[in-house]
């Protein structure tokens, strides 16, 4: 049954991040090579605006359909991508990146500083997607065609990083396809106009997308590589193995824990398993309904039941330790001390929130198909019936999710609130901002380019973060991160649940794979190009 299989894939964009797998048979054999790589999706797109929003398809765009700046190596070192070097100036104010020679758009503009400048002031202008990693921005220049200059308001320690978010759109297909100035929102929400080796050729909404190589793409394409990239929106979990098994797809996305053993007794596929850095979260709804107070949020954290959780996934469930990962700012805190399970302490608690037999519902929001999440309410469900408090499922497709996330006044409204939101928290900067400023800062929502989507606001948590970035002492810095994650973790505005397990899997013949944890927890591989 479908509710008895828990899936492990953590993020449904995660592979195709940058794609260098590829097929080739011997070539003594004189077999015709494949040119085309067939993907298992289990949710569909949002929009393919790089500027539009962030979400987890959002991340499948980049180093696909479009670039950055600069990008993060397997090492988490940052490497050249459209700039090939760039200098900071003394006072950490000023940045001056050389660009890359011969790189032009899918639709044949020459890249240039202009056109870096025009995607960062559409950006800025929009203030949607990725804004947060420019807003510090106070001007640009552009000296000469390959050289732009950032002026930033003050220091910040992860402008540099937090470029590799910030790509380049074509100004041709702004300037061509903008409707009563919407600097072509409409337009670039279901076409891409990038420098990344692949370009859009056809969307058939919930069904299916097709890429196809961007002859322009300044990488080349010479040797064998796929030219063109199928990905299908297969919605059944049992339904996408079988096409893998039968090789009907080249990549499978949506598997469960169950599936595991098979595919790997399968001749004919090869199963990668990584532990990525981000995790899998709860969001609690701070702003409306029972999780606007701190109490119940406590009493909540308490109900968890890691180990049941932990036996409903096989085993596959590495705790998670809090909002930032161990690896980004230690481990400063212990979670299990913190909030253990414990149904007596979770009863005491909402007793002094005024609930001391329950007797509320609560609305629990997750993505239509993803079955990890549907394990995680399973789970909370019943430990919650215990303390005769109701759990209800709302699954709704991903585009549907992030409208209704965004909509603040939905969201603050009792009547229309969810109070549970089951995603996952990649890792893409590793640096303490992404995981408490980028989340849990007052203006950080969604619909500003943030995925404060618990709508938590505390005035002294904001100031903590806001002197952690001006701060030059890198070790008082780090201390002023601490004081913020510690007291985020005191409010419980989240259920810290598991660590990411990046399951791939894969027809034997794909060559190429390297799991990237900088890749929003995802597996990628490097170059967009195959080899045999």
């Amino acid at each position: 049954m479908r509710h008895e299989r828990s899936r492990i894939m953590a993020a449904p964009w995660a592979m195709l991040l940058l794609i260098a797998l590829v097929l080739g048979p011997d070539p003594a054999s004189g077999a015709s090579r494949q040119e085309t790589l067939t993907v298992g999706l289990y949710s569909d797109f949002v929009s393919l605006d790089p500027h539009a929003g962030i979400s987890s398809d959002w991340t499948m765009t980049r180093g696909n359909l479009y670039e950055p700046l600069v990008d993060l190596d397997e090492r988490i070192q940052l490497k050249p991508v459209l700039a090939t070097s760039w200098r900071i100036s003394p006072d950490s104010r000023t940045y001056t990146f050389t660009l890359r020679r011969g790189a032009r758009f899918s639709d044949g503009t020459p890249f240039d500083a202009q056109a870096m400048k025009l995607s960062v002031e559409r950006l800025l202008t929009l203030k949607k997607g990725p804004f947060l990693y420019v807003r510090m921005v106070r001007s640009m220049e552009t000296p000469d065609s390959h050289t732009i200059v950032f002026h930033l308001h003050r220091p910040h320690p992860v402008f540099l990083r937090g470029l590799r978010f910030v790509f380049a759109v074509s100004p041709k297909a702004v300037k061509e396809h903008e409707v009563r100035g919407d600097l072509a929102q409409g337009w670039l929400s279901q076409h891409s106009a990038g420098t990344g080796p692949y370009k859009v050729l056809e969307w058939k909404r919930g069904i299916s997308m097709t890429w196809v190589k961007n002859e322009h793409y300044w990488g080349g394409w010479a040797g064998p590589r796929f030219t063109t990239i199928h990905l299908r929106m297969i919605y059944d979990p049992a339904t996408q193995r079988l096409m893998l098994e039968k090789g009907d797809l080249d990549f499978a996305q949506n598997l469960t824990i169950d599936d595991v053993p098979g595919l790997k007794r399968h001749p004919q596929v090869t199963v990668y398993e990584n532990i990525g850095a981000g995790g899998s979260f709860i969001y609690m709804n701070t702003a409306a309904g029972p999780t606007k107070d701190p109490l119940i949020r406590r009493a909540l954290s308490h109900a968890w039941n890691h180990k049941a959780y932990e036996a409903a996934r096989r085993g596959v469930a590495p705790r998670g330790n809090g909002p930032t990962p161990e690896i980004v700012l230690g481990k400063a805190y212990n979670l299990d001390e913190l909030y253990p399970y414990d149904l007596g302490k979770a009863r005491a608690l909402l007793a002094q929130a005024g609930y001391p037999t329950g007797g509320f519902t609560l609305r629990f929001l997750t993505e239509k198909g993803d079955e990890q999440k549907r394990v995680q309410f399973e789970v909370l469900q019943g430990e919650l019936r215990k303390l005769n408090i109701r759990l209800e499922l709302i699954e709704e497709t991903w585009p549907a999710m992030n409208r209704r996330l965004a909509d603040g006044a939905r969201m603050r409204d009792p009547a229309t609130a969810v109070h549970l939101i089951a995603v996952w928290v990649p890792a893409n900067l590793f640096h303490p901002w992404e995981f408490l400023y980028f989340r849990f800062q007052s203006d950080a929502t969604l619909d500003k380019g943030g995925r404060n989507i618990g709508y938590y606001s505390n005035p002294r948590v904001d100031r903590l973060m806001e002197e952690a970035l001006a701060a030059i002492d890198p070790k008082k810095e780090q201390q002023l991160w601490i004081q913020a994650n510690e007291m985020i973790l005191q409010e419980a505005p989240m259920l810290y649940l598991d660590r990411i397990v990046d399951i791939a899997a894969a027809r034997k013949e794909i060559k190429g794979y390297v799991y990237l944890q900088s890749r929003s927890t995802s597996k990628a591989a490097s170059p967009a190009h195959a080899i045999a």
